[in-house]
């Protein structure tokens, strides 16, 4: 299968939002107070864990060194052939969008209770928010196995998005009902 610049973007993006969600998924499952929130973190991880396979899967298939053409997250712009990438789709995931998620990482590291519970809630609804335009902009330029990738993606992070609107609602009802 031949390289195509839309799919290095959706991958350099897609693999860190992966990394990302997981990481905080996995932190959810320990410090959340609510069971609805711990279950969603669980699903969180599993679909995520799933989809990171699917992407490096893909680019294996495309014959792409994920680990040549990002570091634990860091894109290596020295080394990618930017002459035909569509760059708004390289903004998914930049370093100061992974520094920013980092920041709220350490910061609900120090919560507990309830209040981890929102700030957590929070970040997925607006890290699914952000994720869902950085598919359906890579969408716009995919076909085949990449489309078919990101159709398949594309309604569990809806879910995702809509699981943390209604727990968030739920965390709301009840601190609103005592």
């Amino acid at each position: 299968m031949k390289l195509n610049a839309t799919f290095l973007a959706a991958a350099l993006s897609l693999a860190p939002a992966n990394m990302e969600e997981i990481k905080a998924g996995q932190m959810a499952q320990s410090k959340a107070s609510s069971s609805g929130v711990k279950d969603y973190a669980r699903t969180l991880v599993q679909d995520h864990q799933q989809a990171d396979k699917q992407v490096l899967a893909m680019a294996d298939k495309m014959h792409v060194d994920m680990k040549k053409n990002m570091e634990m997250g860091d894109m290596d712009h020295s080394k990618m052939d930017h002459s035909k990438m569509d760059h708004s789709q390289m903004s998914g995931m930049d370093q100061d969008k992974m520094k920013q998620h980092q920041a709220k990482m350490d910061e609900m590291q120090k919560l507990s209770g309830k209040e981890f519970d929102r700030a957590f809630l929070s970040m997925m609804v607006d890290g699914h928010d952000h994720v869902i335009q950085m598919v359906n902009t890579a969408q716009s330029n995919a076909k085949g196995d990449l489309k078919a990738m990101l159709d398949h993606m594309l309604p569990t992070l809806e879910r995702h998005k809509q699981m943390a609107q209604d727990l968030m609602q739920k965390l709301g009802d009840t601190a609103s009902a005592k």
